[in-house]
């Protein structure tokens, strides 16, 4: 396999997958409830702020992922 046929599905897999992370943050914002919440052991789920959340953070990284697999797509 050549390496522009390797880094065309990464983005592919990477845009899904932003899509995907930034759905899940829109989902929280909309509705205010916070599927991304921090449950300890007993059952208790601590409401996190929306944008200091794990959704928040993984619709970030995926974001930077997929630009720079978009740049090297680019390049070659």
């Amino acid at each position: 396999m050549e390496l522009a046929t390797v880094l065309n599905i990464l983005t592919i897999v990477l845009a899904g997958g932003t899509i995907f992370a930034w759905y899940q943050f829109v989902v929280i914002l909309i509705k205010k409830k916070d599927s991304c919440a921090v449950c300890v052991s007993g059952g208790n789920c601590e409401s996190v702020h929306p944008f200091r959340s794990k959704c928040f953070t993984g619709a970030v990284f995926f974001t930077i992922a997929f630009a720079l697999s978009v740049y090297a797509v680019m390049l070659i």
